[in-house]
């Protein structure tokens, strides 16, 4: 059985996975700066577009009123903090 929620976004043609998405990478970024290993050049890039998908598929869920809106803010903040935090390391 459906939760509520998502069974009335299928039933009324919303895009759920634009805010699971976000969400989802929001937190992959976010764990990979718990490891201990130094970040070679891959690993920063794969970091980088990580966020990217994250930041963009969040604010296209925000920006067209889909379903999963709250996801979509939390997978924004997530990703941009990990971002930031990835910068400060850097530097």
């Amino acid at each position: 059985m459906l939760h509520p929620q998502l069974a009335a976004s299928a039933a009324d043609g919303g895009q759920i996975w634009l805010g699971i998405t976000s969400l989802i990478l929001g937190i992959i970024c976010t764990l990979i700066l718990f490891d201990d290993k130094p970040m070679d050049k891959d690993t920063t890039i794969g970091f980088v577009m990580f966020a990217a998908v994250a930041i963009v598929s969040g604010s296209v869920a925000i920006k067209n009123h889909f379903a999963g809106r709250k996801m979509a803010i939390a997978g924004i903040v997530l990703s941009s903090i990990a971002l930031l935090a990835m910068i400060g390391l850097r530097t």
